[in-house]
């Protein structure tokens, strides 16, 4: 018995270590940008709820052809009557009657109402699809940005745990010639509180990194004892010095497939349709009726069946609706669709604006960002060797600890030149290809 409760206990054991194994495991994500782009597309609750208004939309679609079919209503009425003092004049106290009717009606013509309410509900479904299209783009353009910025911060924190390094050793040199007064306090407290500061600078990078990373996962709306690990992709330099097509034609590719600029232009649309709509208000309505109904009375001296035989009725009719004067409500309503035409003339000209405008300043940054790169590039390469040169003199006793710190300061410095620079061209030139109808990606 004693042996079979310590099997029990070494087999629960297990099973409770193959399970926090397990759940450890599902809660690291591992991603790249495709990866997380992917997630938004699924999960994001603005994107769920822009799916629900196409849904919405196409509800009213039904409607809307519904609208060309007759309707058909059918009525019951039970009626109790009551004469306390019938009898007196020969007639039933109390009496019960029923009517029991069916009625139907079509719509023959209203000025074209219900075909342009068909075509408005359309155009609201395709207008929900190019919302759905405008969040996604959204979406994705921030998520780029804040996985570039995690790129940037990971290769910042790399640089600031580089110079550390060599803070360290500088001060370690540095004790040694202290020890053998080659310097004096003042150069080794120089030295030290370098080490400290980059240090400090260590922590704060891998704090930015810590933000960014909570950033993102807020943006893919990831749980909180979920831990995301992005992937960090390999970026060479033909990456970064791409050959950037022009503005225009950046422009003129983006304004036949950008979902604003084509949202601008259903809008239009639906303007010049909503002043058909209140032209309508001008002509006349006209209607098919149809209906056929009987009723019984219990003061009758037929019986129940031949009083619905007897009663037995049914009607046709046409009713024409001819509108002559309502208090000048079409007549304003015509003029407001008329200046609601030129105002969604004026948004969609203000929409193509407002792209170029948005094209040309990513243009800019990008090809500003290449030209830094290419310099810092070089720039680092000559500050790269002054600074192995000065470290050795410095170990030799030839260089003092202020020369030392100014050639880290300025590696550093070109270091983080370079490193911004790439990134900054590498998310621009993700966002141009974007705005080409390329899916984002590294």
């Amino acid at each position: 018995m004693n042996y079979f409760n310590k099997l029990l206990g070494c087999t629960l054991f297990l099973l409770g270590s193959i399970y926090g194994d397990l759940a450890a495991q599902d809660s690291m994500i591992t991603m790249d940008l495709r990866g997380c782009i992917d997630y938004a597309h699924k999960n994001n609750i603005s994107l769920k709820r822009s799916k629900l208004q196409l849904d919405l939309s196409e509800v009213d679609v039904k409607s809307a052809k519904a609208a060309f079919l007759p309707n058909l209503t059918s009525s019951i009425s039970q009626n109790y009557n009551n004469k306390p003092f019938g009898e007196q004049f020969g007639t039933p106290t109390n009496s019960y009657s029923a009517n029991y009717g069916v009625s139907s009606s079509l719509t023959l013509y209203n000025g074209g109402q219900n075909r342009n309410d068909l075509k408005v509900s359309e155009l609201n479904v395709d207008m929900s699809e190019l919302d759905i299209e405008i969040n996604e783009s959204d979406i994705e353009t921030a998520i780029a940005q804040y996985y570039i910025q995690i790129l940037y911060a990971t290769d910042a924190l790399d640089v600031n745990k580089y110079m550390l390094d060599v803070s360290i050793k500088n001060r370690e040199r540095g004790q040694e010639l202290y020890n053998l007064e080659d310097i004096n306090s003042a150069d080794l407290a120089q030295l030290e509180s370098q080490e400290a500061s980059d240090r400090y600078n260590v922590v704060v990078a891998e704090s930015n990194l810590r933000n960014l990373n909570l950033q993102l996962k807020q943006l893919l709306e990831i749980d909180s004892e979920t831990t995301v690990h992005i992937e960090i992709p390999e970026i060479d330099d033909d990456r970064i010095n791409i050959t950037i097509p022009s503005i225009n034609t950046i422009y003129a590719i983006a304004e036949g497939i950008r979902p604003e600029i084509k949202l601008n232009e259903l809008d239009v649309l639906a303007s010049n349709i909503a002043l058909s709509q209140s032209k309508a208000g001008y002509l006349p309505t006209i209607k098919l009726a149809a209906n056929v109904g009987v009723n019984h009375n219990t003061t009758s001296n037929f019986n129940f069946g031949d009083q619905l035989q007897n009663s037995l009725g049914n009607g046709l009719g046409l009713n024409i609706n001819i509108p002559i004067f309502n208090n000048r409500k079409t007549k304003s309503a015509v003029d407001k669709s008329e200046l609601n035409i030129v105002d969604s003339e004026l948004s969609l000209k203000d929409s193509k604006n407002q792209l170029y405008r948005t094209i040309e300043s990513i243009y800019n940054d990008a090809i500003n960002a290449q030209m830094k790169f290419v310099a810092a590039e070089q720039k680092l390469l000559s500050v790269d060797k002054s600074l192995g040169l000065v470290i050795e003199q410095f170990e030799l006793g030839m260089k003092s600890p202020m020369e030392l710190l100014i050639e880290q300061s300025n590696y550093i410095a070109t270091q983080q030149e370079l490193i911004q620079a790439k990134y900054v061209a590498l998310l621009n030139i993700i966002l141009l290809n974007h705005y080409k109808g390329d899916e984002i990606k590294i």
